[in-house]
């Protein structure tokens, strides 16, 4: 045991150079700034401390560990901002502070009711973590992560596995049939990838090239970490995450610590024609901490997660409590009519959306909205977040001018105290799809609670679990529950935001609740300008369940008892048919029908021992699922594939299913971690097991064969993480699968899974 605390020691070693420049920059602070007296504390000190513990657990969530410095002569303790100081701006344009004082009004509302949770909540993701690497947990009726044509020569490769085909998702590895380029920390490892020949080409330092302020002294901005990358034909993006660093001292000790907080996210664009000489071309900047980002066409769209600390924002300085964006080195904050307020948000933390062309070199669009987001999906046409509700503050409207009328504009919805969407009238365009007509979208009173004799469970073919269930009222339209209401408070809802995309011409267009909480971004869905919607309503117990929603976000149709007992556990959406998966103690997967918006129905029913975190389009007719295995009484017993013949809806049966002797992987909550490569009879994801003597880490690699079932062709060794790194990917370029960890990338054959190069990762 002693060894692996050493290997995690030395893991954790900070970079002497960052140490160095961290000690400088503090030193530099203290002799600019001179020592006041401490003003008395404007909230107890157990609030204070459990904001830092929130801070506390952000480093360790990212990875980045605080430096033990030489002792303060003073003992004190000062709050980690959750954003850079004001003198982070550099070349604004004036702003005025009157524009921006009904925001801050709000924001000290949130802050006056949350107190130190407003911390906690600005770095909640998808999954309720912390990351820098991959951002959320992330299909819409084709088959995503398919091998994606090279340049003419015959040669095919995978890319990065996808939930809507045709939209890349941002991730730490990307090809394109001929170069890897991989992120590591600070630093873009380019690799030629050929095979046996496969050796590094060039490295790229995201670092060197970050626009930070001029005056380093009057902003610590540290050196950070590479997030995610993007390709778009030859340009290259890289997501360089930066971090202020702050000094504090507890109280009762005489060691001062520095932890590092999300600054802002620099989105670098690199000429990578020539992979072995990469050029930098330009950057973007805008506030706060990596959330996910999409590539359409040649259009960009990056989310990230800005939050306001307590005791922040001034009132007369907009730049302690608005987003910023920026471009190469200068900074501004948003204009009030780029922001948008959800009406009962958990902290205060901002969602920031940005739209960039990538060819043209332009941002293009830019949208902000408080309360920010755990999940975020993208369609073609509208990019959804998707926050918990906080059931204790009251829902308030959060007035903004309306954008200029123009015909390219879409329609404007604001939420009002009602909690139903206001329209700011403003002229429809084609860029939004018309909501359904009254004919598509019948209303009815909501449908009575459940009784003692009202089944749990949808019946299969009988459209719904109860009577008058296919078509209620819209959450949104409902008055939030008072706080006498404890039941009702009690349950948790999510607030939805849609954004037009309009080509990057960003504009919130609608915003709207629904009952219970999201699993991760497939449980959202969009299909003929509708919105598929599974959530997990938890109250007495946890019900899973399914709703419709249009244009405007108001509800047409839903199953509200979907599964009862029961929590969502995966979700894929294949055209009109919707694939749930539940679980208590075994693994009921619902097949829905989703033609008619207005009657969702449950088509079959297939219940199987454990349950599949992960679903995946397997061919015509064949869904392919990875999760844990278990017995009849819900016990889990390590992991499991299953293959799914979903040919009739009907009647979902299983075709085959396999064991796999170990714990856990990246793979059962990031589907980024999956690589299905139908061509070449490919299924792998890595998997670590906790032995009695010691740990395994394996990348397995399986195939399936109607008559054998899956079977394994090989399961190749990993190094094993200590420091909890989410890293292991897998390429199949050409003829060779190419393993990738942090350290390191292994290429081997095809035929036999024989190494035949590896290359080590600085």
């Amino acid at each position: 045991m002693s060894d692996i605390f050493r290997d995690m020691a030395e893991q954790m070693r900070p970079d002497p150079e960052l140490t160095q420049s961290l000690l400088a920059q503090l030193a530099d602070e203290a002799e600019a700034v001179p020592v006041q007296p401490a003003k008395p504390a404007k909230r107890p000190l157990r609030s204070a401390l459990v904001w830092f513990a929130a801070a506390a657990c952000l480093v360790a969530s990212i990875g980045i560990v605080g430096l033990t410095l030489n002792p303060a002569p003073e003992v004190r303790i000062t709050l980690v901002p959750s954003q850079p100081p004001a003198q982070r701006v550099t070349n604004a344009k004036p702003v005025s502070a009157a524009d921006y004082a009904q925001l801050h009004q709000r924001i000290n509302a949130i802050q006056a009711l949350n107190g130190s949770r407003d911390g906690l909540a600005v770095f909640w993701l998808t999954d309720g973590t912390a990351r820098t690497a991959s951002g959320d947990l992330s299909y819409s009726g084709s088959k995503a992560g398919a091998p994606v044509p090279a340049p003419p020569g015959g040669q095919t490769y995978t890319s990065t596995n996808v939930q809507v085909a045709g939209i890349d998702e941002g991730d730490i590895v990307k090809t394109d049939g001929k170069s890897i380029f991989i992120a590591t920390g600070r630093k873009v490892n380019i690799v030629s990838a050929k095979g046996k020949d496969t050796l590094p080409i060039a490295q790229i330092d995201a670092a060197e090239r970050f626009d930070g302020p001029q005056d380093s002294a009057k902003a610590p901005i540290t050196d950070g970490t590479v997030a995610d990358l993007m390709l778009s034909g030859s340009t290259l993006i890289v997501f360089y995450q930066s971090y202020t660093a702050t000094e504090i001292n507890f109280q009762n000790e005489e060691t001062p610590y520095v932890p590092f907080t999300a600054a802002e996210i620099t989105t670098q664009l690199w000429d990578v024609a020539d992979p072995a000489a990469p050029r930098y071309q330009t950057s973007f900047s805008q506030s706060g901490l990596y959330h996910s980002s999409r590539l359409s066409g040649d259009v960009l769209y990056l989310v990230s997660s800005y939050a306001v600390g307590p005791d922040e924002a001034d009132p007369d300085d907009p730049a302690t409590f608005v987003p910023q964006v920026g471009r190469d080195g200068s900074r501004e904050v948003l204009p009030i009519k780029d922001i948008r307020a959800m009406p009962s948000p958990t902290g205060t933390r901002y969602a920031v959306v940005t739209a960039v062309d990538v060819s043209g070199q332009a941002r293009l669009g830019q949208q902000s909205v408080l309360g920010g987001a755990e999940t975020v999906y993208m369609s073609g046409d509208n990019l959804y977040l998707a926050a918990l509700n906080n059931p204790d503050l009251a829902p308030m409207d959060l007035p903004v001018p309306a954008p200029p009328s123009a015909s390219s504009e879409p329609t404007v919805v604001a939420p009002s105290a009602s909690n139903e969407p206001t329209a700011v009238p403003a002229p429809t365009t084609s860029e939004l799809p018309p909501p359904p007509t009254p004919a598509d979208s019948p209303e009815s009173t909501p449908p009575p609670s459940g009784s003692e004799s009202t089944p749990g469970v949808a019946e299969p073919g009988s459209g719904v679990s109860e009577p008058n269930s296919g078509a209620t009222e819209p959450a949104s339209d409902k008055s939030w529950p008072t706080s006498g209401d404890e039941k009702a408070a009690s349950t948790p809802s999510t607030h939805l935001v849609r954004i037009a995309l309009a080509s990057g011409q960003l504009q919130v267009a609608a915003q709207a609740d629904v009952p219970g909480v999201l699993l991760n971004q497939f449980a959202l869905d969009e299909y003929e300008q509708h919105l598929r919607v599974a959530t997990t309503t938890v109250d007495e117990f946890s019900i899973a369940t399914l709703h419709v929603l249009n244009a405007d976000l108001k509800q047409v149709g839903t199953i509200p008892k979907l599964a009862k007992n029961e929590s969502v556990q995966s979700v894929r959406f294949q055209g009109p048919i919707g694939y749930v998966v539940t679980f208590q103690q075994t693994d009921p997967l619902f097949a829905i029908d989703l033609a008619n918006p207005a009657k969702p129905k449950v088509l079959s029913e297939l219940k199987i021992n454990g349950f599949s975190t992960y679903l995946h389009p397997y061919g015509d007719g064949l869904l392919l699922g990875l999760g844990m295995d278990g017995d009849k009484y819900g016990n889990i017993s390590g992991m499991k594939l299953a293959l799914f013949d979903i040919s009739d809806p009907k009647n979902v049966t299983t075709i085959t299913s396999k064991s796999i002797k170990f714990d856990s992987s990246t793979a059962l909550d990031n589907h980024k971690a999956v690589l299905v490569d139908l061509d070449n009879d490919l299924i792998c994801f890595d998997a670590i097991a906790w032995r009695e003597n010691a740990t395994e880490s394996r990348y397995l690699v399986y195939g399936y064969d109607k008559d054998k079932g899956f079977f394994q062709h090989k399961a190749l060794p990993l190094p094993v993480n200590y420091n909890g790194s989410n890293f292991t990917r897998g390429l199949r370029i050409g003829d060779s699968l190419y393993v990738l960890s942090e350290k390191r990338i292994t290429a081997y054959t095809l035929d036999s899974f024989t190494k035949t190069a590896e290359v080590r990762l600085s």
